[in-house]
Formats: structure tokens, C-alpha cells, sequence
């Protein structure tokens, strides 16, 4: 929430233009797998977008893991699924809906780990 909150109206065109065509990756990614490293690369480049120094590391340093967890989601629920996500909260960036991007991470964050989308068996 914080890249989101620190990115709050200050895209620049040519970051729009960078960010749409990661997401638009996503959507037409032929495996799980590239849409993992598509998703993957959307987060990291809302992190540097931020201007936060750490974010960026963080997301850097756990890649590998979070690649893997994406894939894991899109093999569950499907890569449109990804995307719809993705998109939704770049959509909501974009026009400066902060709050709004805000509590869709939450709900789709929150459905991700309880929700119908879990990506973690019960056992």
C-alpha cells in the first residue's frame, strides 16, 4: 500500500505507456509462468515508480518466491484472473483513485490468502 500511496497522481505519461504494456503482457502471456514474470515485473516497476529506495530491494530480494506464488495463482485461477487484477489496480492508479487501488489490493490480497482464489491448500 505504501508504492501505491507514494505513486498517488505523479505517473508520468511515458510510465503509463511502461506500465500498461507490462499488464498488457500479462493478459497475453501463454503460460502461468510468463504471466508470473510479467506480474512480477508490474510490482517491481510500481516500486521504482515510487521513488521509495527500499521497496524496489525488497521486491528484488524476494522474486524468485513471489514469481513462484504468482505462478502458483495462475495455474489455480487463470492468467485473465492475473491480469483482471493487475489491470483493475493500474486502472485505479492511474486515475488517481488511490483509496480505491488501495482497498483492491486488499480485497484481492485478502482473497488470495482465505477467499475462493486461496493459492494454499488447507492441509
Amino acid at each position: 500500500n505504501l508504492v501505491i500511496q507514494l505513486i498517488d497522481g505523479k505517473l508520468t505519461d511515458e510510465q503509463k505507456k511502461t506500465l500498461d504494456e507490462i499488464v498488457d503482457k500479462i493478459g497475453s502471456s501463454s503460460t502461468p509462468a510468463e504471466a508470473a514474470e510479467n506480474t512480477q515485473l508490474f510490482h517491481h516497476e510500481l516500486a521504482l515508480i515510487s521513488g521509495n529506495t527500499i521497496v524496489p530491494l525488497i521486491y528484488a530480494s524476494f522474486a524468485s518466491t513471489s514469481t513462484h506464488l504468482w505462478e502458483r495463482y495462475a495455474r489455480k485461477n487463470g492468467i485473465e484472473k492475473l491480469y483482471t487484477n493487475c489491470r483493475m489496480l493500474l486502472d485505479y492508479i492511474r486515475n488517481g483513485e488511490t483509496e480505491r487501488a488501495v482497498k483492491w489490493k486488499n480485497a484481492y490480497t485478502e482473497d488470495v490468502l482465505y477467499g475462493a482464489t486461496q493459492i494454499f491448500d488447507e492441509n
